[in-house]
């Protein structure tokens, strides 16, 4: 065929689609590197912009029947390609697939692929059309498949959008790697020759990355043609640049820190930057009253925070009350782990303002931080508030050791910690001005261009146009006058030039920062309604009365069972409370156990669990693998062990046993649970959703499996499939799904999940209890403002949801 009066472009459909002469090649080129790269018969693969099929007619003659899908909006094109390369008897035997959607939806055929391949596409897609491209790609590629897109690599970036045809566009190296990161993949340059174009390998699995003794294969060398000469001079052996586009895309990782004191608007900040394509992490810590559009913490780093937190006898209300002496490694498997999924991720968790130090250097450079500052009074206010609000809910026992009531037990308590997070935050800004942003809680909340400012800044790629998650009504603004009440001058003076400092340098800030106060409908006790007052003030004196009796104290001593025989000796460590089980006592019990009952499969069984339940995951390793040599052949202790293995960070060992659970039993729906949490704390969302689709359609829709599976789309933001799904669960009576009924109406409509959270409140039938209770918990709190505050916000709690309407 004469080809030679063509040019590209022109209507014929060798020519629209490239230089007509290389019609041949191109196609043949496109079938050696997907062969190269492990292409079979029996795999599957969508050719993307099939064009008139060039090479389309190599792979739809290679693969099985059914196994080729081609997506090409000019119809003709396929039309024409059927007619003069393909015929239809091959048609009729092989049986493609093709659609010709124009918006690269590649979900049309209901089917994942193993290769994706798009040549010639994005040298002519604006900025506009790559992200969702590529996530429709990310979408409808298998966990271990592999797709091969071609760009023109160019020393700028095109800044148009829209489809460019038939001129082309470039993209610089950095915005490749970002268009891939903000969609989820690792991506590497390829060497494989190409007249005008550059193949990159995008994948989700980093198991699937190219070694360099891998890419030398990988030349795409043409002999004997003087047309590709230059494929015989790709180099892909010894290469000494360490530019760019030699690394795969998470050797070039950045991070972006989000963080600032509790209640600092920190997760509406979070919602919005994981609008804009940043990868928040693999398990988000869901939605609540507190944060009806979600926290977006990443529950794997909360737990390495609190670990380090605990080792130093504190927590989350840390206020500089003891020194912190932090593990200096802490962080890197975390990091490695999400550098493995993501070129650009973030995180979001205020505990992070503890540890700056450690995070920056952990990160090694690629780490910049965003941190929301907000003035210490509404701080404490959102605190109070959420608190009080729990109690008022939930009317708790055990209010002596209940940490949240520490914060009117010591009223200057939540003081104290907005200034040991903040002093942190302002020294770290002072000390990395380059790699440190504050802004303001009001400023976002009065739309502050704080994706612009970002993408300005650290060059995150974040997609500026996404849509904000920050409502005016969900901000508390307002604090409580009773509130500087509790605090003496001295600590508001620190307070204050703590904030001042802040402001001074807030990059993005309000015009109007000052402290906003409002005056509760009761500050002091004799304007309480008589009734509740004199009520409550009679419960007071009767509890006095009780405190004066002398309490026995609680013995440390451990309580030994009254016969040393299997059973008894079996139910006394199911039945021990472990709550308070020091390290020493745990030996003794070890000890105990080793000396009267050591060869009781039963008893070790036991003793794995209360260490599992202590966090001593190596030692309940040990017991659970004594019980089994001693004959315990139960499926639960491979899910045990999975578990076990899991907070151990040991990923391969942990996914052994929990397949060994479910393949022993496949009926336990808690299987399928343990299995795809794993899974999701790795960064393989897709399979944990399969792996708990597969025990739906195994054994319908248990509680376990519907819970599971409904917190994850809740996280992902999937609504519709949500209320679905608990519409179907069997048991329709379960607390736990009226809590995600209610989280899924707070992410649908705010007002509306507020009044169904009051109306779900823990029904207090009379109000004698809720009078005790409260006199119960006000026995705990010394001083006269903490007290009055505490009464206010739960009267009027009380208050309010009498006021609800009946239904």
């Amino acid at each position: 065929m004469d080809d030679s009066s063509l040019k590209p472009g022109d209507k014929h459909y060798r020519a629209y689609i490239d230089p007509p002469l290389q019609y041949d090649f191109m196609g043949a080129t496109q079938f050696r590197l997907l062969c190269s790269l492990g292409l079979r018969a029996h795999h599957k693969v969508l050719d993307l912009g099939c064009g008139s099929l060039r090479a389309g007619r190599f792979l739809i003659n290679y693969l099985e029947p059914g196994n080729y899908c081609g997506i090409e909006p000019n119809k003709w094109l396929i039309d024409e390609g059927i007619k003069e390369q393909v015929g239809d008897s091959l048609i009729a035997i092989k049986k493609p697939r093709f659609d010709t959607n124009s918006e690269f939806n590649t979900t049309v055929f209901a089917q994942n692929f193993d290769f994706i391949i798009a040549q010639s596409i994005f040298s002519h897609t604006g900025n506009d059309l790559i992200p969702d491209a590529l996530s429709n790609i990310y979408k409808s590629l298998n966990d271990n498949g592999i797709a091969l897109l071609a760009f023109i690599k160019g020393e700028k970036d095109f800044g148009g959008d829209g489809w460019i045809y038939p001129e082309c566009v470039e993209f610089t190296l950095p915005k490749i790697y970002e268009f891939a990161a903000n969609a989820g993949f690792q991506v590497q340059e390829l060497p494989w020759y190409h007249p005008r174009q550059t193949w990159f390998y995008f994948i989700k699995n980093d198991e699937k990355k190219l070694r360099s003794e891998e890419l030398k294969h990988l030349s795409g060398a043409v002999l004997h043609d003087k047309a590709f000469e230059k494929s015989l001079h790709v180099k892909v052996e010894n290469r000494q640049d360490d530019s760019l586009h030699d690394k795969p895309v998470n050797d070039v990782s950045k991070t972006l820190i989000c963080t600032g004191f509790h209640r600092s608007a920190t997760s509406a900040t979070a919602n919005y930057l994981n609008n804009a394509g940043l990868h928040m992490g693999n398990e988000l810590m869901g939605n609540s009253i507190s944060n009806p559009k979600g926290h977006f913490e990443d529950w794997a780093v909360v737990r390495l925070h609190d670990e380090q937190l605990a080792k130093n006898d504190t927590d989350w209300q840390y206020h500089d009350e003891v020194p912190l002496d932090i593990a200096p490694d802490f962080l890197n498997k975390y990091i490695k782990l999400r550098n493995s999924h993501h070129s650009v991720w973030g995180v979001k968790d205020p505990r992070v303002c503890l540890f700056l130090n450690e995070w920056n250097e952990a990160l090694e450079g690629q780490g910049n931080f965003l941190f929301v500052a907000r003035h210490w009074s509404s701080c404490i206010e959102s605190l109070l508030h959420r608190h009080s609000r729990e109690f008022a809910n939930q009317l708790p026992e055990n209010l002596e050791n209940d940490k949240r009531l520490e914060f009117w037990r010591k009223p200057d308590l939540a003081a104290k910690m907005w200034l040991a997070y903040n002093d942190r935050l302002l020294a770290f800004a002072k000390k990395h001005p380059s790699k440190s942003l504050i802004v303001t809680q009001r400023a976002l909340f009065n739309g502050a261009p704080i994706l612009k400012t970002l993408n300005n800044k650290f060059k995150l790629g974040l997609n500026e146009s996404a849509e904000s998650p920050i409502e005016s009504k969900m901000l508390r603004d307002q604090a409580s006058t009773l509130i500087p009440d509790m605090l003496s001058s001295h600590l508001k003076a620190r307070l204050e030039h703590v904030w001042q400092e802040l402001l001074e340098r807030a990059e993005l800030r309000h015009t109007n920062e000052d402290a906003v106060y409002f005056t509760p409908e009761f500050t002091s006790i004799s304007q309480l309604p008589s009734s509740f007052r004199e009520a409550y003030l009679s419960k007071c004196r009767e509890l006095a009365k009780e405190s004066n009796t002398l309490k026995e104290a609680p013995t440390t001593e451990i309580t030994w069972p009254k016969e040393k025989t299997e059973e008894v000796v079996t139910h006394w460590l199911s039945k021990y409370p472990r709550k308070n089980l020091t390290e020493a006592q745990l030996t003794q019990v070890h000890n105990f156990i080793e000396e009267h009952f050591p060869l009781s499969a039963n008893i070790w069984l036991e003793m794995a669990k209360v260490y599992q339940q202590k966090a001593c995951y190596n030692e309940a390793v040990s017991c659970f693998q004594q019980a089994v040599t001693l004959g315990a052949q139960f499926p639960y202790i491979n899910m045990h062990l999975g578990q076990c293995y899991q907070r151990l960070d040991k990923p391969v060992e942990a996914c052994f046993y929990l397949d060994k659970a479910l393949k022993l039993n496949p009926n336990n729906a808690n299987f399928y649970v343990a299995k795809a949490q794993v899974l999701i704390e790795r960064g393989e969302g897709d399979s944990a959703e399969q792996c708990l689709r597969n025990g739906i359609d195994l054994l319908g829709y248990l509680l376990p499996l519907v819970i599971k599976l409904s917190d994850y789309l809740l996280n992902k933001q999937r609504h519709k499939e949500v209320g679905t799904l608990l519409d179907s669960c069997t048991n329709q009576s379960h607390l736990g799904l009226a809590s995600l009924r209610n989280r899924l109406a707070l992410q649908n409509d705010y007002d509306k999940g507020v009044e169904i959270y009051y109306r779900e409140f823990k029904k207090v039938a009379e109000e004698q209890s809720q009078l005790v209770w409260l006199a119960e918990a006000v026995r705990f709190i010394d001083s006269g403002t903490s007290e009055m505050d505490f009464l206010c916000r739960i009267f009027s709690m009380w208050i309010l949801i009498k006021s609800l309407p009946a239904r």
